[in-house]
């Protein structure tokens, strides 16, 4: 259903790293562990979650959204938030939250939304926003449907790129389904059952920022650009940009904004 990529995962402290490269993207490996519990420091009696790379791919959610995805959008719509949904509660997770306007939204929006909906119910902090000139790196990259690229970032920072019919069944592929499948592989980056390619997406997307000092703080890009895909389905193409900064950012959507619209 989709096409996944993900690119380096880079931070400040560990740039010495030799790189690896897969498939024409680069990976460090850096503080991803195979399961890193998460807890929340506001409920210190509540269970940790597991943040990390799952032992399988949750492939069966895709069956029913594929089949949807063929017939109308509004159909493929409603039928990945269910899925999504399905997704979340396999690991214990709430039902995600999304606004009503949430597929009026412009692309951006939508991704910021989907990250931030990942990484709150994990009790990890979220995005703080998006800003025009990440958007514009991470666009580029969605019109090339490569990786996005940024640099020098002072802190770190880390990419995606997917293909598929709207952002809410990449985020299923991404964070989901980023495991080994042999033949049928969506992350082109996973070439055998334990290759560092393997659940990248889902890595960069869960990663423990901030990493740098005091006042350091999370920015995104995102861009994605409709597409024919094979099979003459209409398709997007989409780049997301994550860079630790201390800078003042330019937020043209924060996620203050997306909690008041209803996420």
């Amino acid at each position: 259903m989709a096409r996944l990529k993900e690119g380096p995962i880079q931070f400040a402290a560990v740039l010495t790293l030799s790189l690896v490269v897969l498939a024409g993207l680069a990976v460090v490996a850096v503080s991803t562990g195979a399961f890193r519990k998460i807890q929340d420091s506001a409920s210190p009696s509540a269970a940790p979650f597991d943040v990390g790379d799952p032992s399988g791919n949750d492939s069966e959610l895709l069956q029913a959204v594929s089949a949807q995805c063929a017939q109308s959008a509004a159909s493929c719509e409603s039928a990945s938030v269910a899925a999504l949904d399905d997704a979340h509660r396999d690991e214990g997770l709430r039902n995600v939250v999304l606004p009503a306007s949430f597929w009026s939204l412009p692309y951006d929006q939508q991704e910021l939304i989907l990250v931030n909906e990942e990484r709150v119910s994990r009790r990890l902090p979220p995005v703080q926003g998006v800003t025009a000139t990440l958007d514009k790196a991470a666009l580029r990259a969605a019109k090339s449907h490569k990786d996005p690229t940024y640099g020098p970032a002072p802190f770190g920072w880390a990419s995606n790129w997917a293909e598929g019919p709207n952002t809410v069944v990449e985020d299923l592929e991404m964070m989901y389904v980023d495991g080994y499948s042999g033949a049928e592989a969506g992350n082109i980056s996973c070439t055998s059952p334990h290759g560092s390619g393997c659940w990248g997406h889902r890595r960069n997307i869960l990663q423990e920022w901030p990493q740098g000092p005091a006042g350091s703080e999370l920015q995104m890009g995102a861009g994605c650009v409709p597409f024919t895909a094979r099979g003459d389905q209409a398709a997007l193409s989409c780049g997301t940009l994550f860079v630790e900064t201390i800078r003042p950012a330019h937020n043209t959507f924060t996620w203050q904004k997306a909690l008041k619209l209803g996420a």
